[in-house]
């Protein structure tokens, strides 16, 4: 059998969007209604560059740099093998 479905308006989406857990769903008076589980989903760059404690120049920059060392010196540094 089919799940049956539930067309979200605008005023439900907008309050449902940002969600990355399950929360249990109660009308005004507390009575549950039932539990949403948001599906998982990328976040678009926008989203991603707000919580990103770098500017776009900095990024830019960092891109731009070239240097580093191989795994394997790091993993020796640190008295480690492979």
């Amino acid at each position: 059998m089919a799940m049956k479905q539930v067309i979200a308006d605008e005023a439900l989406r907008s309050r449902l969007f940002n969600l990355r857990e399950e929360v249990e769903v109660r009308d005004e008076a507390g009575h549950v209604l039932g539990h949403y589980q948001p599906i998982q989903r990328l976040m678009t760059y926008d989203e991603l560059m707000k919580t990103c404690p770098f500017t776009e120049e900095e990024l830019e920059r960092f891109r731009q740099e070239s240097g580093g060392r191989p795994l394997a010196e790091i993993w020796k540094n640190l008295g480690r093998t492979q």
